[in-house]
């Protein structure tokens, strides 16, 4: 197909140099030295200190001869660290969240190829809070807890994390960069009225003696570890199709008939997106689930788009506004081939993912809407936002080594 396979062409070109502030870090490539297969998470949570206990259990490879690995972690709690027959392993760890800060001493030295596990038991500390100065809400590190309070009574309770870019590693210990593949099974411990989304398919539920029930996901397409994800709250599904790919839209109970209305387009974009790049939808089904507190776009973690609620309209209202809010959801659908199927393999090459999902949405309002309503809309709003950054005297290079943080690279209009 000729767009993908020139993107796929694309996804490692040569180095762009260009003149940036000495005050700029260099990034290079981050090296490795194993290869993580797969990682199995299972958590239980604090409501009340914001907090999640896990087990992570990661199976990996070396790819030199080792006694011991570095794992990233984001100021948790380390309990345990054992291999998988239980074999207590020593550790180090300051509490921090800087690259290779979990430090473990394995039972023996490991050739290159060989496979291990190794278990650690945890907690998060790190309090993702939303931004009280930003109403279009606000990413934030890792997990973020809601829940009615005396103030907002009718808050849902609620958690979502947040992985892009280098965030993943605030709820489980893990390789943090976008270069390893890996997959994943993913399962939380809820009360009965809550239901835990995550990445992949449902592989069940188990009801528990204590009144909570525990679901078991699992993604079997090996995955970056920022689109490792998970949502949590009170949820109904709206199921549709588009030829052998189910879709999931998740909503709260008491507005269901204004999801219906919002995702009408949904099978259609899958549609479209498939043709257009010549590439189907690549996972086995697609589930987008609505959240409280989330800005537009950027919570398309593999096979699971996060969105903001704000999104949610009844029928006449929402088909007011086919421009912006479809945009949304087009923008996170999109991301499925540029950004997930086709992910950046450093940071400095985020355009790969940021840009293209962007400019498919605009192909989508083109098709769907008119050109006329694309360029009054999707252009001229991205056209005058790119100006007010330029004459404010932000400015970078689309792709540059030289940048202060991640963030910045998937997270500034130039992306």
């Amino acid at each position: 197909p000729p767009i993908f396979t020139l993107l796929l062409l694309l996804a490692d070109p040569g180095r762009i140099s260009a003149q940036q502030p000495d005050s700029l870090q260099n990034h290079d490539i981050r090296p490795q030295t194993m290869d993580v297969q797969h990682i199995a998470l299972d958590l239980r949570f604090d409501w009340a200190k914001k907090q999640a206990y896990g087990l992570a259990t990661i199976r990996l490879s070396p790819l030199k001869a080792m006694d011991k690995i570095a794992l990233d972690a984001g100021f948790l709690t380390i309990n345990s660290v054992k291999t998988a027959n239980g074999t207590p392993l020593k550790f180090e760890y300051d509490g921090g969240d800087q690259n290779d800060g979990l430090k473990i001493r394995l039972d023996r030295k490991y050739a290159p190829g060989e496979t291990l596990a190794v278990q650690i038991g945890y907690r998060t500390n790190y309090l993702n809070e939303s931004d009280p100065n930003n109403l279009w809400g606000s990413y934030g590190k890792g997990i973020r807890f809601f829940a009615p309070t005396s103030t907002e009574p009718r808050k849902q309770r609620q958690i979502w994390s947040m992985g892009e870019p280098e965030s993943n590693r605030y709820w489980f210990p893990g390789y943090d960069a976008p270069q390893d593949f890996r997959s994943t099974e993913f399962s939380a411990t809820v009360d009965k009225k809550l239901t835990v989304l995550s990445n992949g398919h449902l592989v069940g539920t188990k009801e528990n003696a204590d009144g909570t029930h525990t679901f078991h996901w699992k993604m079997d397409r090996p995955h970056a570890n920022h689109q490792t994800s998970f949502v949590v709250g009170e949820y109904l599904d709206f199921f549709q199709k588009y030829e052998d790919v189910a879709l999931h839209s998740w909503g709260y109970p008491d507005e269901m008939e204004a999801v219906q209305a919002t995702v009408v387009r949904l099978p259609e974009m899958v549609r479209f997106f498939s043709e257009i790049t010549g590439y189907k939808y690549p996972y086995p089904a697609y589930n987008q689930v609505f959240v409280q507190d989330f800005p537009w776009g950027g919570g398309h973690n593999i096979g699971l788009s996060t969105i903001s609620e704000n999104m949610i309209d009844d029928f006449g209202t929402h088909a007011d506004f086919f421009y912006l809010w479809d945009g949304v959801e087009a923008q996170d659908l999109a991301a499925q081939w540029f950004g997930n199927l086709l992910t950046p393999r450093d940071w400095e090459h985020a355009w790969l993912s940021q840009s293209f999902a962007l400019y498919f949405d605009c192909l989508f309002t083109e098709y769907k809407n008119g050109p006329a309503e694309m360029l009054l809309w999707n252009r001229q709003f991205q056209h005058s936002t790119y100006l007010a950054d330029w004459h404010a005297g932000i400015r970078r290079p689309i792709v540059t080594r030289h940048y202060d943080s991640p963030q910045t690279m998937t997270q500034d209009n130039y992306a």
